[in-house]
């Protein structure tokens, strides 16, 4: 992924969204509202998909107030990353296919003139 001001943002993930959970409810209360929502909402684990993370998330806000606090957070997280990557995949171009003609052709003059600059 590209770079936003310097820093990298990360995706995400289960592991983050159940240790920011059980700095609120602790680790085994964590593991076991992450368990049984994913079980309840029919979500596979490990949960991959941003989509799903947010619905947890979503779900958990309903469940206890400290666990509301961690889920809300995750939540913002899930949307704020959607929403860069969505807006990052629009501002790159596409990336040139060295398997057809044209992608080639400008791939290789591109290298010639990085070699061969034009007298100045």
């Amino acid at each position: 992924m590209m770079k936003i001001d310097g820093r990298d943002p990360e995706a995400p993930t289960e592991s983050s969204a159940i240790h920011d959970l059980a700095d609120q409810v602790g680790r085994e209360m964590a593991e076991e509202l992450w368990r049984m929502a994913a079980r309840h909402l029919g979500i596979a684990r490990p949960v991959r998909k941003t989509s799903d993370l947010r619905r947890i998330a979503e779900h958990l806000m309903t469940v206890t107030e400290l666990a509301r606090v961690a889920s809300r957070s995750l939540k913002i997280r899930v949307i704020t990353y959607d929403a860069l990557t969505k807006e990052l995949a629009t501002c790159l171009p596409p990336a040139p296919s060295l398997t057809s003609p044209a992608g080639l052709t400008r791939s290789l003059s591109s290298d010639s003139t990085a070699s061969n600059p034009a007298p100045g």
